[in-house]
């Protein structure tokens, strides 16, 4: 027996009817027609419901209104899974449909992430904001002061940006951040829901435009079988990716802000000592007296100086035994 080598070009199993010869379109449009016709008649029952609501203003009571609104409702959901599960609908069997709405579902925990750090977008902009991006929980050992802090054992931080003495310095310093970070780590929830979005509305025509570039080729039947589910079913998965990514991004989000708010927390604690050792010094100068006039060479040195800048000798005035307080003075800590 002589076996053909030749594969022989299969069909879509997705299609409207059950070959691939365009029957889908006209299956498609026929149910379309009478999904109009029907609605035709549907807009009779609108006189229904007119009739309906002159009783509910005659005191009928708004729960038949209700009533009314939710059978519509459930018939225009049965409605819509029935040609759903006849193929009426491109692109869409009970199965996808499913990981739409599911996938749907999963941009929630994302969303109520998001508004924790909603104040990034203000970052990016010149203008100073007066809030502040922060973690779920607060750490109960923490690193820096009760306005920017970031925990020692774990991931939770606080940035704040209204902070009296930091605030302006921390906006910079997460702009800095941020900038040297890959962008997409702060792309928002609500991005990722309008390309989620965008998946949804390709998904009623991808299918029909991209099968018939593979019905057209020459493949094995199990080969093609693969390729068409795939192709039926790549914008649900792809939309289910959208949600993932978002959360993914949240959780990540979180451990760069840590990293930032850790690094401020640092560097403002080493600025307030700095400020505290300046105080003291400048209240240790106060406190000493010097010579308007060097007791060793006679100079007149600057008021500034501890130290004759002549001669070198020290200007500190170890008593008022030799001397009065009118040829002394308190150094001056501005020229």
């Amino acid at each position: 027996m002589i076996f053909s080598l030749e594969a022989k070009v299969a069909s879509g199993s997705y299609h409207g009817g059950s070959s691939h010869s365009g029957s889908y379109h006209s299956s498609g449009g026929g149910s379309h027609g009478g999904g109009s016709h029907g609605g035709g008649g549907s807009h009779g029952g609108g006189g229904s419901h007119g009739g309906s609501g002159g009783g509910y203003y005659s005191g009928g009571g708004d729960v038949e209104g209700f009533m009314i609104v939710f059978i519509a409702v459930i018939a225009i959901i049965m409605f819509t899974l029935a040609n759903i599960q006849k193929g009426n609908v491109p692109g869409l069997n009970l199965i996808n449909l499913g990981i739409f709405i599911g996938s749907g579902f999963l941009f929630i925990p994302s969303v109520k992430q998001n508004a924790r750090t909603a104040e990034l977008r203000t970052v990016w902009k010149e203008n100073f904001t007066k809030r502040k991006v922060k973690s779920e929980f607060i750490s109960p050992e923490r690193i820096g002061n009760k306005y920017t802090w970031a925990g020692k054992h774990d991931k939770n931080y606080c940035i704040s940006f209204d902070e009296p003495q930091y605030g302006g310095s921390n906006v910079e310093k997460v702009r800095q951040f941020m900038r040297r970070t890959p962008r997409i780590i702060w792309v928002r929830p609500y991005t990722w829901i309008v390309i989620a979005v965008c998946i949804a509305v390709c998904n009623f025509f991808f299918y029909e435009l991209v099968i018939p570039f593979f019905e057209r080729a020459k493949m094995t039947d199990q080969a093609f079988k693969f390729i068409d589910s795939f192709i039926f079913y790549l914008p649900s998965i792809l939309f289910f990716i959208c949600p993932v990514l978002s959360f993914i991004f949240v959780n990540v989000r979180d451990r760069y802000l840590h990293r930032c708010a850790l690094s401020i927390a640092e560097d403002n604690l080493a600025a307030e000592e700095r400020r505290i050792s300046e105080e003291m010094i400048n209240s240790a100068l106060s406190e000493k007296w010097y010579y308007n006039i060097c007791p060793n060479c006679g100079a007149y040195p600057s008021q500034v100086l501890k130290h004759c800048d002549h001669c070198g000798a020290s200007l500190e005035v170890d008593s008022f035994e030799n001397g009065t307080q009118s040829s002394v003075h308190k150094i001056s800590l501005k020229e």
